[in-house]
């Protein structure tokens, strides 16, 4: 099982007193005003991240989703946490043709795109299908057994990718600028 965690921030002391100094007389209320802004900026980052690694990838969001754990902020801990944990997931997640096990193997092998940038051949796999759905397999031998089922990457290792990690990690960090600038103007307006 791999782990990533795509979206760690806490916030320091002298980033508390900048709220307070922009607060004035409702200082007291800075905590709440960033722990809001640091929840909207994982839920955020959770969102970029699936979207950039859609892009890069042939995986389903509910693929992507279901890795996601958030450990949201609260008024005593200013810090927001998102953790992607997940095993590799099957070829069969990803796309791959011909889609149904054929009467006869396809000439060539199986194509299989992890990645958008195009389908390869696996000449030596073959379908099964099974009560889930069509699987990807391979055999590990000579004889016809073992057979073993074959595997991509995993989420977190999609989401670490450099290109896609910088991505959702700029826009998490706007979106943090953003919810706090408003959470600030929307308790100003309410003690005017």
């Amino acid at each position: 099982m791999s782990a990533v965690k795509f979206f760690d921030v806490e916030v320091n002391a002298t980033e508390v007193r900048k709220v307070e100094l922009r607060l004035g007389k409702q200082r007291k209320q800075a905590p709440t005003a960033i722990m809001r802004a640091l929840n909207r900026a994982a839920q955020s980052a959770r969102t970029a991240a699936t979207k950039e690694v859609r892009q890069e990838y042939h995986v389903r969001a509910k693929d992507v989703n279901k890795t996601f754990r958030t450990y949201k902020a609260s008024r005593k801990k200013l810090a927001a946490l998102v953790v992607s944990r997940d095993h590799k997931l099957p070829l069969d997640k990803f796309k791959f043709s011909p889609r149904t096990r054929p009467k006869r193997p396809p000439k060539g092998g199986i194509k299989v795109a992890v990645k958008k940038d195009g389908l390869k051949t696996l000449a030596h796999a073959f379908l099964v299908n099974a009560p889930g759905g069509t699987m990807i397999f391979q055999r590990v031998g000579r004889p016809r057994y073992p057979i073993r089922r074959l595997m991509g990457p995993s989420v977190p290792q999609m989401i670490g990718a450099e290109r896609v990690r910088t991505q959702f990690f700029n826009k998490a960090r706007e979106t943090y600028q953003k919810r706090l600038d408003h959470e600030i103007r929307r308790l100003l307006e309410v003690s005017k």
